[in-house]
């Protein structure tokens, strides 16, 4: 882009710096010169009338960010109440479900949930059938719907300012288990990332129980021994030190021996787990031969070479023994 520079236009008189004025085809430009500048580039100011400048813009467009399709998730469950679970899965691209009845009836797909939600699908009204629910982190209410199209709820049972109360103590005790179901479900596939988000779900649905409920608490120990074990495998040694130590107190707490020993075990792991990963790799093994490069070529076995010393001792031995008088 071009633009002229005249300095035949007005001027702020406040300013004793020549104003050099002009308009380009984009916008309006104003070109100040500095005096001292000019001099030390030897240029002459007041032969100065019109300067031509050419404006070059380079535009970088960063490559769109492609983030990776989150696998379908296993939703084993029994949707008809036959008595025997059914084989599912829960897309959280579509927020939709794949049924496959063990009836052996055509499989169906229904739209439930949206991305970032948890799948919990469980028996929340008793009916001898599990629903289809998702659990919404970013407002902590479970949304609920039949699989055989039946009327749909909001339950707010996880949100801060709710009060449990007894008649719903059985149902968010099922929601706590099934979050720790679904976080086993998730590390057993190698996908411990996400199973620390759930089951931070499930350790925060029992401290809610706990409240209002005293067995809830050995449920609150065992699932933040377990949180502490996936926290190691995805590399939060510290954090899960620190989560299995409450799992250790919880468990303390309550008298319940026989537990502490166990979460105790997980905490040396814990521990073991974190120095491992923080201790400095060397290189172990023995060069051979001792000089030459590296890395060596392949030894011979140890026999093979036990073998041939002894040969070659045994032969030195009896030449040097016909030698002597």
């Amino acid at each position: 882009m071009e633009a002229t520079f005249d300095r035949s236009d007005p001027t702020d008189p406040a300013d004793p710096r020549p104003s050099y004025w002009g308009r380009s085809p984009a916008t309006t430009w104003t070109v100040t010169v500095e005096p001292t500048s000019a001099r030390e580039g030897g240029l002459k100011l007041d032969r100065l009338s019109a300067l031509q400048l050419t404006i070059w813009y380079w535009y970088f467009t960063a490559p769109a960010a492609t983030a990776q399709p989150v696998a379908p998730m296993p939703v084993r469950a029994d949707y008809d109440g036959d008595g025997v679970a059914d084989e599912a899965t829960w897309s959280s691209a579509e927020g939709s479900w794949q049924i496959r009845p063990s009836s052996g009836a055509a499989p169906r797909s229904l739209p439930w949930g949206r991305p970032g939600d948890i799948p919990v699908p469980a028996d929340y009204d008793g009916d001898g059938k599990a629903e289809l629910a998702v659990f919404r982190p970013d407002n902590h209410k479970l949304y609920t719907t039949r699989a055989d199209g039946g009327p749909a709820a909001v339950h707010y049972w996880r949100t801060a300012d709710y009060v449990p109360r007894p008649a719903d103590l059985a149902r968010m005790n099922l929601l706590a288990n099934t979050f720790r179901q679904r976080a086993a479900v998730l590390t057993n596939a190698g996908r411990h990332a996400e199973a620390v988000e759930v089951q931070f779900q499930a350790r925060d649905a029992y401290l809610q129980l706990a409240t209002v409920s005293a067995p809830a608490r050995r449920d609150v120990a065992q699932t933040l021994v377990i949180l502490g074990m996936y926290l190691s495998r995805v590399g939060r040694h510290d954090e899960a030190i620190t989560i299995g130590q409450e799992g250790v107190a919880e468990y303390r707490a309550i008298g319940d021996e026989e537990h502490v020993a166990w979460a105790l075990g997980n905490l040396a792991a814990r521990f073991y787990e974190a120095a491992a990963r923080r201790r400095p790799r060397r290189r172990s093994g023995v060069r051979w031969p001792p000089t030459g490069s590296w890395p060596p070529p392949t030894p011979p076995s140890r026999r093979r070479w036990r073998r041939r010393w002894c040969s070659w001792g045994c032969i030195s031995s009896t030449r040097a023994a016909m030698r002597r008088p």
